[in-house]
């Protein structure tokens, strides 16, 4: 009865996220705003230790600028890994106008690269935890899905490769629904957290013009709960919706 009673709240509560009037936007602001309470919180109770940076991948993105900000306003330093000089520049900008001062030594960047090993390690070490967001997803899409499964895919290992030496027990990678549908789904069915896309991505790849994108998150993150479990490495998967 009391595993009746977890599931239908799951589903319920995935119904509520995912409804036809919400706004991805919406969404992510409301778990930033969650996110920003828990680790306020948990930083007062020394939960987290706070004096250790918390690394975070493609702070340049739209979710990895609100993760940046929010662990700033938590009282967090922060290393974030960019691609060059000009989207570090780019995150401050962006975050800058929403903090009450600048937050000085508590932002600084690493530029890194998905495809290349060079800097991982060295980029992470002595920080507190991994939020790792970096993935393409390039406007035009190219025509060989690989281009952007690839990075997606080397990178994630890349990062919990580095997190791993670095001894960074709390992971969080962003993914997305796209890495919950796999074969013999049927329409019209609840998702909830049991729910993992086959390990070679989505089972109509039509359905996905984005092709590329729609296989990476299946793909990444299949590879990261593999290596998760080689290394007894907790991994959290939030993953957002439009």
């Amino acid at each position: 009865m009391r595993a009746s009673s977890t599931s239908s709240r799951a589903r319920r509560k995935f119904r509520r996220r995912s409804s036809p009037g919400a706004c991805w936007t919406d969404t992510c602001r409301l778990h930033s705003a969650r996110a920003r309470v828990t680790l306020a919180r948990r930083a007062r109770e020394g939960a987290m230790t706070v004096a250790l940076p918390v690394f975070v991948t493609g702070a340049s993105g739209f979710v990895g600028k609100h993760v940046v900000l929010d662990l700033l306003r938590a009282g967090h330093a922060v290393r974030a890994s960019v691609r060059g000089p000009a989207m570090a520049d780019q995150v401050r900008r962006a975050v800058l106008p929403h903090l009450g001062d600048d937050p000085g030594e508590r932002l600084n960047f690493v530029t890194l690269d998905l495809t290349r090993d060079e800097g991982w390690a060295a980029a992470m070490a002595g920080c507190s935890a991994l939020l790792h967001t970096a993935s393409p997803f390039p406007i035009a899409q190219p025509k060989d899905p690989d281009e952007v499964i690839r990075p997606a895919v080397d990178g994630t290992r890349r990062a919990l490769a580095a997190a791993v030496a670095a001894g960074i027990d709390r992971v969080i990678l962003t993914s997305s629904t796209v890495a919950m549908i796999r074969r013999g789904h049927i329409d019209g069915r609840a998702f909830d957290e049991a729910d993992w896309a086959d390990s070679d991505g989505p089972p109509d790849l039509a359905l996905y013009p984005l092709q590329g994108h729609g296989r990476a998150p299946g793909l990444g993150h299949c590879r990261a709960r593999g290596a998760a479990a080689h290394h007894h490495q907790p991994v959290v998967h939030p993953r957002p919706a439009a």
